[in-house]
């Protein structure tokens, strides 16, 4: 879940930043915010596998598996190996092997690309679903459901036009983004469903592009290697504890490497040593630590321009937290309250306010070893 949580949040970065990866085109900052529609005394959904999948309107099934051959032969992306597709009459839509199974926004944005067509990608995982829509690749509309409360980018009537559907109708379904069945229903309505695990598959043969440059090599941060019972941070999870370190086999069945065990909440997570830089694992906060910064957190930010929505300062906001830098989540925070202390803040805002206020409780509680609704007090107090 570690992977699959990471790309959802960078997926959240690039939708407010304009990019072209599977995303949106920008934030809609008027909407209001969302109620959990969950009812209070219901129990969570039990953690599963992430679903994803997507379809492409227009086109028949052979055409998107060579559009995708063509998008597995660019060099350093994530392409199906095999894909499971499912033809519908004006859609066609396919589902890919989980080895590879978190980027099928990217898989949908490329086929809209290179076929010129709409597509819609699915991604399904711990009781919500999200969905992102493209036109002749360009990103036109999305929602997200995994990093706080349900959002909605983009311009959503062009959305609706683009994949059959009314835009009442389709603006209705970010009041059930906590309702996994919904995409399912959703996707009946515009003419498909998912392709079941029993349906065949067809190999994606990745055709090579003669242009394409090499590769480049990234080489992680080195950093000193934890032990067992520390205390830690990894974005976007937050805090865990280090409950082992042990020799595990990797992935393609191969010689014990050393692995992290770590507990975050009821879950328990293995993270290769090896990886744990590249994902921004980092050592717990100390307590002096956490003592300086409760002192910096109830200094009153100076935010320029606070009455008007700033697209850039909120990207800002969540590269901070997909990076994990207590300092820059610190300073999110007292932006957001000051921003706060000026006017009623956007259902973005509100929500990226609850976010960090969570992370910094959860650590700096942890760090100075009180109860979590002690820091939680203080920080509400600095924010009124």
């Amino acid at each position: 879940m570690i992977r699959v949580h990471a790309v959802r949040v960078a997926w959240v970065a690039a939708c407010l930043a304009g990019a072209v990866v599977g995303c949106a085109s920008g934030p809609d900052p008027t909407a209001a915010p969302l109620a959990d529609p969950r009812d209070p005394g219901r129990p969570q959904p039990p953690l599963a596998k992430a679903q994803v999948w997507f379809a492409a309107r227009v086109v028949p099934c052979d055409r998107v598996v060579d559009a995708l051959a063509h998008f597995a032969g660019q060099p350093g992306v994530s392409a199906p190996e095999t894909v499971r597709p499912r033809e519908s009459a004006p859609w066609c839509a396919l589902a890919g092997n989980e080895k590879h199974g978190v980027r099928a926004d990217s898989w949908a944005q490329n086929v809209s690309s290179m076929l010129k067509v709409p597509s819609i990608a699915f991604y399904v995982a711990d009781g919500s679903w999200s969905y992102a829509v493209f036109d002749a690749g360009e990103p036109i509309c999305a929602m997200e459901s995994h990093f706080g409360s349900p959002v909605v980018v983009g311009d959503l009537a062009r959305c609706a036009g683009a994949i059959g559907v009314t835009t009442d109708r389709l603006a209705s379904y970010r009041l059930r983004a906590r309702e996994v069945p919904a995409h399912r229903e959703l996707a009946v309505r515009l003419g498909f469903d998912y392709p079941q695990p029993d349906e065949p598959t067809v190999a994606v043969r990745p055709i090579p592009s003669p242009d394409a440059p090499p590769p480049a090599v990234v080489a992680p941060k080195q950093t000193k290697p934890f032990e067992a019972g520390q205390w830690v941070v990894m974005p976007p999870l937050g805090v865990m504890l280090v409950k082992a370190v042990e020799g595990r086999p990797g992935p393609d069945g191969g010689a014990p490497a050393p692995t992290y065990v770590v507990v975050a909440g009821e879950r328990v997570l293995t993270v290769p040593t090896a990886t744990a830089p590249t994902l921004g694992m980092r050592a717990l906060a100390t307590k002096e630590e956490a003592e300086r910064l409760l002192t910096h957190l109830a200094d009153e930010a100076d935010v320029a321009d606070s009455r008007r929505y700033d697209e850039a300062r909120t990207r800002r906001w969540l590269e901070a937290l997909k990076g994990g830098d207590l300092a820059a989540i610190a300073d999110a925070h007292r932006e957001l309250c000051a921003i706060q202390g000026d006017r009623t803040l956007y259902s973005i805002e509100a929500g990226m306010l609850d976010t960090v206020r969570g992370w910094l409780v959860d650590e700096l509680s942890t760090a100075k070893g009180v109860q979590a609704q002690e820091i939680d007090a203080a920080l509400r107090e600095a924010c009124d």
